[in-house]
């Protein structure tokens, strides 16, 4: 274990032992813990806040006065330091204010326009999305804010403006690489998880899942507070390895390969916030005595804005000792667990995607791929046989058409499981595979 500057980076093997001339995989689990949280009396850097709220047709009723109450909510947690901005789409966008300062008068405005927020036609998902990190980019650059944030609450499909989740990752992707970062909210059983994924996804945020009108108030006021929460930012971690190793990353994030040479994108991490990377590492043939080196640097920014990037640094080490010796190690089921929940979520989230899009074959494939893979790690769990049932299960239900509330719930649980993201909803819905027979 290594840490700088408070950011601590983890690593442990399920078994640090490799036998010789034999080939084999062996797994490992780098836990990436943020800075702790500062002191109350430290005051937190100002937040730039943009707010984009679906008025479509289909909001109207509870669900758009849960966001006009949760949006309320918000503004009335900010400070005067804070900057916030409303924007609202149907099939037109409208800014009901940009850039507002949250003192007295600002949060009498944004109450008052808020409350009049009222539902109308079809949904420019897109265009509403743009205009919100349009407004956060402003007050970056007029106001000399550091970065801005986006939450997107919409309960529908785009079929208004930009469509295409492939689209809208590319341009969330380039707004965040400005500062503008965007989370999602899905609310009921209509809305796109491909579109508002991919917004999260690209814009280095997350994706939240709203069933009911509290679940909407929880999602805004916790992500609020979460932006609050950031400690380390635009994480970046660089694993160097022996080039004859072939290393699969089995946690789902943005990730550059090459030989020897592995860099993944992690993003912004809450203080004391532990972010889990599983690693498989798939080795030859080894002569007796060999010692392989794994070294992994975390480059990442304690503030918005800053120049300074800080650095911390490890390395772990896996020995080759005689058939014998590596047979008698003991296993860490620990870290197999963690792996296998990684992959499993993985997995899942992915397969859950090509469902949506239709494409079954892939889906099942997804699983295919790696069944014999899957097995081998997590044969020695005491649970092995549940999960392979799990897995089986899975594979059946993405391999059909699967709409409504028990997809999109598991969608959005397992995107959360594979960040060790905490659910931002009150109420307790379980891990996100018991939701797939619902």
């Amino acid at each position: 274990m290594s840490t700088q500057a408070n950011l601590t980076l983890n690593a442990r093997w399920d078994n640090a032992l490799v036998p010789a001339g034999e080939s084999c995989a062996r797994s490992l689990l780098l836990e990436v813990t943020a800075p702790p949280r500062p002191q109350p009396r430290v005051a937190r850097p100002p937040v730039n806040l943009a707010l984009v709220i679906d008025r479509s047709g289909s909001m109207s009723g509870p669900n758009l006065a849960a966001a006009r109450r949760a949006a309320t909510g918000v503004a009335q947690g900010l400070t005067e330091a804070d900057r916030l901005s409303v924007v609202v789409f149907d099939d037109h966008v409208e800014t009901l204010f940009s850039g507002l300062a949250m003192d007295p008068a600002g949060k009498r405005q944004a109450e008052k326009l808020i409350a009049g927020i009222n539902s109308g036609g079809s949904t420019d998902l897109g265009g509403g999305w743009f205009e919100g990190a349009r407004c956060a980019a402003m007050v970056i650059e007029q106001q000399g804010f550091a970065e801005g944030h986006v939450l997107l609450l919409s309960d529908g499909h785009a079929n208004h403006g930009i469509c295409s989740p492939e689209e809208l990752m590319q341009h969330a992707a380039e707004l965040a690489g400005r500062g503008v970062k965007t989370s999602a909210a899905g609310i009921g059983d209509g809305y796109s998880p491909l579109q508002l994924e991919a917004l999260a996804e690209g814009g280095r945020g997350r994706l939240h899942d709203a069933e009911t009108t509290a679940d909407i108030v929880d999602v805004l006021l916790g992500e609020l507070g979460e932006l609050h929460a950031i400690t380390a930012r635009d994480v970046e971690l660089t694993f160097v390895y022996p080039a004859l190793a072939r290393l699969a990353v089995l946690t789902r994030a943005p990730a550059s390969e090459g030989v020897g040479r592995c860099v993944i994108r992690l993003g912004d991490i809450a203080g004391d916030a532990m972010r889990p990377v599983a690693l498989r590492m798939e080795l030859p043939g080894l002569q007796l005595g060999e010692k392989l080196t794994v070294a992994f640097t975390a480059r990442w920014k304690a503030e918005a804005g800053s120049a300074e990037q800080r650095v911390s640094e490890g390395s772990t080490v896996l020995t080759v000792v005689s058939p014998q010796q590596a047979a008698a190690a003991s296993t860490d089921l620990e870290v197999v667990r963690e792996v296998a929940d990684l992959w499993e979520a993985r997995l899942a989230y992915e397969a859950m995607r090509f469902n949506e899009r239709g494409d079954f074959h892939a889906a099942a494939g997804h699983y295919d791929n790696v069944v014999m893979e899957f097995q081998a790690l997590t044969m020695d769990l005491p649970d092995a046989s549940l999960r392979n049932e799990r897995f089986n299960h899975l594979r059946a239900r993405v391999s059909a058409p699967w709409q409504g509330r028990s997809k999109r719930e598991s969608f959005a649980m397992s995107r959360k499981l594979m960040f060790k993201e905490a659910d931002l909803r009150t109420r307790d819905r379980g891990s996100w595979h018991d939701h797939i027979d619902e």
